[in-house]
């Protein structure tokens, strides 16, 4: 909270580890050292603390903010790019919570219940500039529909008139999505679902 009548604040924060848990504390006071002003404190495990983020903070995170050169875009940090050639773009990579720069796998998986396609994939809640898109249809050329989304770090929802099934599991920073189709496989001869991932302005 601020200071009262408009002083500078100093703040000083430690990490400490309590029972094996890490923490953040912080401490805040009149940079002037005036007698009477407040001092205010806080802890919370690290756990407790979600940091939202952006393409840009991750792309500066993982590249190193000097390699986010226009000559290293289309092959290191742009999101078309794949600098480690696993067939996952950097847009994927990000989307799923995959190191760019390690050979790794898909994190979404297609599978049938009750007779309906399901998808399951990771989905990202701290990083609000994205939006997964989850699209049905009966042939591979199109029409593609889009049955649930998530954008913003929301929960994905079906998409009107769709009403698909959805189930989502917390994990470790991720969240597991599962979505089932809304057209049985017993009634239509092909049906197929994908998974889109875009930036939101």
């Amino acid at each position: 909270a601020p200071l009262p009548s408009g002083t500078d604040a100093l703040y000083q924060v430690q990490s400490f580890t309590r029972n094996g848990e890490a923490y953040m504390a912080f401490l805040v006071q009149d940079d002037a050292g005036l007698t009477g002003s407040p001092i205010l404190h806080g802890l919370a495990p690290l756990s407790h603390l979600p940091v939202p983020e952006t393409l840009a903070s991750w792309q500066a995170f993982q590249f190193g903010a000097a390699n986010l050169t226009p000559q290293n875009e289309k092959s290191l940090w742009g999101t078309a790019a794949d600098p480690d050639r696993d067939g996952l773009t950097n847009l994927m990579e990000y989307a799923q919570g995959s190191p760019p720069l390690v050979p790794g796998t898909t994190g979404w998986t297609p599978d049938r219940t009750a007779g309906r396609l399901t998808l399951t994939f990771p989905r990202h809640p701290l990083r609000p500039d994205l939006a997964y898109t989850v699209e049905a249809a009966s042939e591979l050329s199109g029409p593609w529909t889009a049955i649930a989304i998530s954008a913003g770090g929301q929960p994905t929802k079906g998409v009107a008139p769709a009403n698909p099934a959805i189930e989502e599991t917390a994990g470790s920073g991720l969240v597991s999505v599962t979505v089932r189709d809304v057209v049985a496989t017993t009634t239509a001869s092909r049906r197929f679902l994908r998974l889109r991932f875009s930036l939101q302005p």
